[in-house]
């Protein structure tokens, strides 16, 4: 029984807490235009320190005004999805070189969310995840 406890809490301790979306995540950043010109401007790029990979919800993106693509990537699609648009998805795909990134596929389209300007995944890499908005905010702190 003891050795069930401690295999129990170190579980719960090392599992992420995860924090229930807020009511209402969608950030209002104007147009698609204006919002891709305004993250691309004003949210500065923040890897990740250690192995742990968190993802932002959007309102903290945008108040820390920083984060790393798949922060700026939620924080885009939020604001599409505030501005009224439709058939918007997060897609992360890892490279060649084993890195991951994350892009947002609106209008049938890729956007960067980083820089603001449509992309391709690039040659040698594959689609990891596919996800709408909603399911994203449910692993976002």
């Amino acid at each position: 029984m003891k050795w069930l406890l401690m295999a129990l809490t170190l579980f719960l301790v090392s599992c992420d807490v995860v924090q229930e979306p807020k009511e209402n995540e969608y950030i209002n950043l104007g147009d698609p235009f204006d919002a891709m010109v305004w993250i691309a401007s004003n949210i500065t790029y923040r890897g990740e320190t250690g192995s742990q990979d968190d993802w932002q919800l959007p309102s903290r993106t945008k108040r820390e005004r920083a984060g790393d693509c798949e922060d700026t990537s939620i924080l885009l699609a939020s604001a599409l999805l505030a501005s009224g648009e439709s058939g918007v998805w997060l897609v992360g795909y890892e490279k060649s070189n084993g890195k991951k990134h994350m892009v947002v596929e609106w209008a049938n389209m890729l956007w960067e969310s980083e820089y603001g300007y449509p992309t391709e995944i690039p040659a040698g890499a594959h689609v990891i995840l596919r996800c709408t908005f909603e399911d994203a905010l449910k692993v976002c702190k």
